[in-house]
C-alpha cells in the first residue's frame, strides 16, 4: 500500500511541475508530438498561418520566404495528409504545414 501511494504522490508531483511549463495562452492542440522548441525558417511565400491544423483551421495571416518564427512542436502532427507544426509568431500561436519551414540553428 505504501509503494501505490508512492507511486502516486511522485505522479501528481511530476504533473504540478510540469503544468505550469504549458500554462501559457496556447490552445489544447489536440494531437501528439514530442515539444521541441526552437527556431524555423519559412521556405515559400504566402504560407497559410492556421489557428488550428488542416487546410480548414482559420487563417491567421500568411508568411514570406525566410521568415522566423518560434517552434513549439516540430511535427505535432497530421491532418488533411499534411505534417503540421505548431508555431508562435506576431503574438499569436497557430500551425504551419511542415513542408514550408525548415530548422535554424
Amino acid at each position: 500500500m505504501k509503494k501505490i501511494v508512492s507511486i502516486a504522490l511522485c505522479l501528481l508531483l511530476i504533473f504540478s511541475l510540469a503544468a505550469p511549463a504549458f500554462a501559457d495562452s496556447s490552445p489544447n492542440v489536440g494531437l501528439t508530438s514530442t515539444i521541441e522548441h526552437g527556431k524555423g525558417r519559412i521556405i515559400g511565400s504566402n504560407v497559410a498561418f492556421r489557428r488550428s491544423a488542416g487546410l480548414g483551421g482559420e487563417i491567421i495571416g500568411y508568411f514570406q520566404q525566410n521568415e522566423i518564427v518560434q517552434v513549439i512542436a516540430w511535427h505535432a502532427g497530421t491532418v488533411d495528409g499534411y505534417q503540421w507544426t505548431y508555431v508562435y509568431a506576431r503574438g499569436a500561436y497557430g500551425f504551419v504545414a511542415t513542408q514550408y519551414i525548415t530548422s535554424v540553428l
